[in-house]
């Protein structure tokens, strides 16, 4: 119940902050993979309980300057998500280089979202499902949309109703050093 009301704490301070003006970024050079092997490691409890096992594919050497809490809180959302909405069933979470971007995809294998709510999901307080069957405010995945967006990325979800979603983020990647 202390990490629900955490949680709870946190999305509306942080819908507070968005809505408040321009979101402040603690910008940084980020190793996206250690990033996400360490919130990957925060769930396994809940997967446990879920039933869900969560694989992960992970190219080396995606970098970037972003915000550390920031894309965690992100990867932590869509990992949540498909815990929540995947039925137990396998999730799958990859990261790979796609020429200077990198490309984060959350798979789950659940109830999915019919095509008519997808455009609308990332907005503030937006739902696909009804809170009487599934809690939360419809936050979590405006606030992914604002921060993703804030570090010069993209968000997106490819979902079929029953057949599971898949959430994308996309951020910039640094350019290697040039050898000298």
């Amino acid at each position: 119940q202390v990490r629900r009301l955490g949680k709870l704490v946190e999305s509306l301070l942080d819908v507070s902050r968005a809505a408040a003006g321009p979101v402040r970024l603690d910008l940084s050079d980020v190793d996206l993979t250690q990033v996400i092997r360490e919130v990957a490691a925060d769930f396994e409890g809940d997967l446990l309980k879920a039933g869900s096992d969560l694989s992960l594919t992970l190219d080396e050497n995606l970098s970037g300057r972003w915000d550390r809490m920031r894309v965690a809180q992100v990867l932590r959302n869509f990992i949540s998500n498909a815990i929540k909405y995947g039925l137990g069933r396998p999730i799958e979470l990859s990261a790979v280089r796609r020429g200077g971007t990198a490309v984060v995809s959350v798979r789950d294998h659940g109830i999915g979202i019919d095509a008519a709510d997808q455009s609308r999901i990332f907005q503030r307080f937006a739902r696909a499902v009804s809170p009487d069957h599934y809690g939360g405010l419809g936050l979590g995945l405006w606030i992914a949309r604002i921060l993703v967006e804030a570090m010069g990325g993209t968000v997106r979800v490819a979902s079929t109703a029953g057949e599971g979603s898949t959430f994308v983020m996309e951020l910039p990647l640094s350019e290697a050093p040039t050898p000298r």
